[in-house]
């Protein structure tokens, strides 16, 4: 994490963006956040993958996607 003292908006930027992009799937999904964050993490631990990034790598080279 970054030091909340050296880059405090950069911080609170980038948690409300992530915030934001789970409000965003759950309205789409018709779900609640917890659920998406849930299934989300499911989706990473199959895959063996860190985040959504490599997550998405590995789906590609598996042909999931």
């Amino acid at each position: 994490k970054p030091n909340k003292q050296v880059f405090p908006k950069t911080y609170l930027n980038r948690k409300t963006i992530i915030n934001n992009k789970l409000m965003s799937m759950s309205l789409l999904l018709h779900k609640q956040e917890n659920t998406v964050k849930f299934h989300k993490q499911k989706i990473f631990d199959k895959l063996h993958a860190e985040n959504i990034t490599e997550a998405v790598g590995i789906a590609a080279n598996l042909r999931l996607i």
